[in-house]
């Protein structure tokens, strides 16, 4: 080690001659030496002095630790060299282990230049040494040096069989051969084959669990698989135990650019800089960051230069790359002269380097220069036969032309020099047939990919995609579904037992599209058979049954049908739909029960309430995509109101442009696609909020008509009182429910009135006799709409004018009381007073008397406006029912 301390020694001395500062120099490379003595780790030493360049502030050191770099490297050269020489001459076993273990050293600290060289070097083609060192290894040499250079110019998934072949080898020690493997990982994980990026990782894992660069691999695939959350947490722990590690601040960095948070991105990244300043990685983040919103690039682009110097600065090899991410920064900005320059640069300083063309050729492709685009992916190939993205971007281009097919030819011509991505290949060719429709190429390339791999998620899902077009095609053009079934009866030959749930379920899935339920329901059993685990499985199954049973009123596909449903929600109990699905069948399966048929032909109707007006109105009723706020106030406020006075939910109340209205309208106002009310709205500035009241009121009016038919027997305010019971008793609560909303009486107090309509049920009432019991019930005239307060005054009948209506009542044939008054009737006249001024609306201004009697109460609510008719009509008298009425006299 005696040579390395004089490549120190020549510093110091450099360093006094410059007057640097000599205690910061030494605080700075000491424990450096020291450690370099200790272990012998050159390229740990290496790694330290770019960190020493990174972080010096002396302007006066600068050059001494740029000496002492480049110093080191040709020292670090030459005492590998002699190494080797000595190893040879004294036990030449050894020399070949000692090769592989430089090699690979150098692939660990990511210095491909010097991993190049070492393969060269041991060819006997570098001034370092120029006799060949294994001489029964000249092909294998070969091969090192190929791949040497292969992982110098970044072209990864051409030396990844080799990278993968190495990490095998027993000669190396577990940690350098887990460091090979994740770096295998990485290259699945920038092409998106994440399995198998997962596979490299875990074998790292188990070669040497310490590794510190794996948890780093780990939260990256986490992020590229998008689970930002999991990835984020590695990285936490890990950074928690290694704080100085920048490579975790990176990634970290890279997890906040995905949300698009660019300041917390360039926060990580800074803190990797101050972790390590000479990883030039950190500067080559920042410099993306700049690219990526336009905001970002327009306040930032000045600075793109100056990162990339500090790049070179930290790391020297990393020059060109830094060169390309200045370019790949200015495209992203969209100045695409400055790239061009970058690219242009980088491509004179290594004209073998195949990123720069790419990155040519992609610019001119972005800028739809299409033939200038293809000559730089041509030359690619013609220097590089196996450089999948030569292949991948004239696939794109030809895409992008809409030329599906020489898309897929160029995949396909990729195959015999890619093999690391055959699987892929194959399934991008098969993509770009469906796209052409020729669905027989298709499926024969996607299914070669499965065979090559049968847990390939990739091939797999294009195959269910295809599936799915086929049978859409199939049932649009009435052709059958045969070709889609041939489709998934091939994957599952493939797959096997493994498949056999996904195959069941998704055949099931094309008897159902075509409205075959029998078939599909049983398909769906067989997928729950073969994995009850899946919740999807039994939803899907329940759906099928609930199909069958609408069409045949069956209480075993119905009762089936439930439990599936049931099944799900238990699998997901978090999933609203599935759920809902469970509340839904239980409601058909009480109807069934009660009435022997279901809900849509035993219910009332449950009023839909639609506002369809002409496009003028747009404006006035939306905002923004969505109903205008004021006027959603309006909507809930009704429904509150509504809720708060009769103790129902109405339905939303749904707004669309039509028209199809007659002329001198502009709006309809629909219950149930039944056109209730017309008229014109005119809007302006000014009048805008008493125009939007005018239409409330007139909604209001007409859901006040038809408040009894928002009500249907399986309506939650009224289906758990009968569950169990017959269907006569369940069709005489909601006879009920329906007669009380008529008479405007508020059905808040369920409880009540059921208990009170059990007691008459008892004993035999009418369901007229017994609703004329809740309204006569103390609990319940407070509730009717004769006797609450709402915003104005009461008044109060003598005992006279209500022994004068109940001289008035007389019985019907069927046993109820009735009210047989004629307007010219003294009694009637006499308590015309008491009777609301206005309409009765819920909240609405009005009189209301108060009397002692229930049945006087009752009566008088049978009278008011709005119940059967309105307080107009009672006026609204013939001259010879006028001249009959007596003086009024104060009564």
């Amino acid at each position: 080690m005696q040579q390395h301390n004089e490549v120190f020694a020549a510093a110091y001395q450099m360093a006094a001659l410059r007057e640097a500062d000599m205690q910061a120099l030494a605080a700075a490379l000491e424990p450096l030496r020291a450690a370099l003595k200790e272990s012998g780790d050159a390229l740990a030493a290496r790694a330290a002095l770019d960190t020493a360049v990174g972080a010096n502030s002396d302007a006066e050191a600068e050059d001494v630790l740029l000496r002492l770099r480049a110093d080191f490297s040709v020292w670090q050269k030459r005492h590998w060299v002699a190494e080797m020489e000595e190893t040879l001459r004294r036990s030449p076993g050894e020399a070949w282990p000692l090769f592989l273990h430089h090699y690979a050293e150098a692939m660990y600290y990511w210095r491909t230049q010097l991993m190049w060289w070492w393969a060269e070097t041991a060819a006997g083609k570098t001034p370092e040494n120029n006799k060949l060192w294994f001489e029964d290894k000249t092909a294998v040499l070969g091969r090192f040096c190929e791949n040497g250079r292969l992982a110098e110019h970044g072209r990864w998934p051409e030396a990844y069989p080799f990278l993968r072949e190495l990490a095998e080898d027993q000669t190396l020690t577990p940690k350098l051969r887990a460091q090979l493997r994740t770096v295998c990982g990485s290259i699945q994980m920038h092409y998106n084959t994440l399995p198998d990026a997962r596979k490299d990782l875990e074998e790292a894992e188990k070669l040497f669990p310490a590794l510190p660069y794996l948890p780093v691999c780990r939260a990256d695939l986490e992020r590229v698989a998008g689970n930002l959350p999991a990835s984020r947490e590695i990285l936490e722990k890990h950074i928690a135990e290694y704080p100085k590690d920048p490579e975790a601040y990176i990634s970290m960095g890279r997890s906040f650019l995905e949300e698009n948070n660019l300041e917390e991105a360039g926060r990580w990244y800074d803190k990797a800089i101050e972790a390590d300043p000479g990883n030039s990685s950190a500067y080559r983040n920042k410099i993306a960051l700049v690219g990526k919103d336009q905001e970002t690039f327009q306040q930032n682009k000045t600075k793109i230069a100056g990162l990339r110097k500090l790049a070179d600065r930290a790391d020297p090899e990393s020059m060109l790359s830094n060169l390309l991410e200045e370019g790949y920064a200015y495209q992203a900005g969209g100045d695409f002269a400055a790239a061009a320059r970058c690219f242009e640069e980088a491509l004179d300083a290594d004209p073998e380097r195949l990123e720069p063309m790419l990155a040519l050729g992609y610019l001119h492709q972005q800028q739809k220069q299409t033939d200038q685009a293809v000559k730089w992916y041509e030359k690619v190939l013609h220097l590089a036969p196996g450089a999948v993205d030569g292949y991948w971007n004239l696939a794109a281009v030809s895409a992008e032309a809409g030329q599906f097919p020489e898309a897929a030819a160029w995949y396909e011509k990729a195959l015999p020099h890619c093999p690391m991505f055959t699987r892929t290949l194959l399934v991008k060719a098969g993509e770009m047939y469906i796209s052409a429709g020729e669905f027989e190429k298709a499926k024969n390339s996607c299914l070669q990919s499965l065979r090559l791999d049968p847990d390939f998620d990739y091939a797999l899902n294009t195959l269910h995609d295809l599936s799915d077009k086929l049978r859409d095609k199939g049932y649009a053009e009435k052709t059958g579904m045969e070709p889609a079934l041939e489709v998934l009866r091939a994957i599952r030959d493939i797959k096997g037992e493994s498949y056999e749930g996904s195959y069941h379920n998704r055949v099931g899935n094309v008897y159902y599209y075509f409205a075959d339920y029998e078939p599909a329901a049983a398909h769906y059993r067989n997928a729950t058979a073969a994995d009850a685990r899946l919740a999807v499985y039994h939803d899907n199954l329940a759906g099928a049954l609930d199909k069958i049973s609408d069409a045949s009123a069956s209480m075993e596909a119905l009762a089936e049908a439930l439990q599936a449903a049931q099944n799900a929600a238990r699998l997901e109990p978090a999933n609203t739909g599935y759920r809902q699905l469970v509340g839904r069948l239980e409601q058909k399966l009480i109807s069934l029960q009660h009435f022997g048929v279901l809900p849509d032909e035993r219910s009332a109707n449950i009023y839909a309430v639609r506002v369809r007006f002409r496009e003028e109105l747009y404006p006035w009723f939306v905002k923004d995509n969505n109903l205008a706020p004021e006027l959603l106030q309006k909507i809930e406020n009704l429904r509150e109101k509504y809720k708060n006075a009769f103790g129902i939910v109405l339905p939303g109340i749904r707004f669309s442009t039509d028209w199809n209205i007659v002329e001198g309208a502009n709006f309809v106002i629909d219950l149930d696609g039944i056109p209730m009310q017309q008229g014109w709205l005119t809007f302006d500035a000014a009048s805008s909020e008493s125009t939007l009241d005018t239409l409330m009121g007139l909604i209001e009016q007409n859901l006040l008509y038809n408040l009894a038919d928002f009500i249907h027997y399986d309506s939650p305010e009224i289906s758990a009182r009968f569950i169990g019971k017959s269907a006569n008793y369940a069709s005489g609560f909601f006879q009920l429910i329906r007669m009380l909303l008529k008479q405007k009486v508020s059905v808040a107090q369920t409880d009540k009135i059921h208990e009170i309509y059990e007691a008459g049920q008892r004993e035999g009432k009418t369901i007229q006799a017994i609703a004329q019991n809740v309204r006569c019930h103390p609990d319940m005239l407070a509730s009717l709409p004769v006797n609450t307060a709402i915003q104005q005054s009461f008044q109060h009948m003598t005992e006279e004018q209500e022994q004068g209506v109940l001289a008035s009542v007389g019985r019907s044939v069927a046993g109820q009381l009735l009210w047989q008054i004629h307007p010219s009737d003294p009694t009637f006249f006499a308590v015309l007073e008491y009777l609301p001024k206005t309409e009765f609306v819920p909240g609405g201004e009005a009189h209301f008397v108060t009397t002692r009697y229930p049945q006087v109460a009752t009566l008088l609510n049978d009278l008011q406006p709005g119940t059967f008719f309105s307080r107009a009509e009672i006026l609204n008298l013939t001259e010879a029912e006028k001249s009959a009425i007596p003086a009024k006299t104060n009564a």
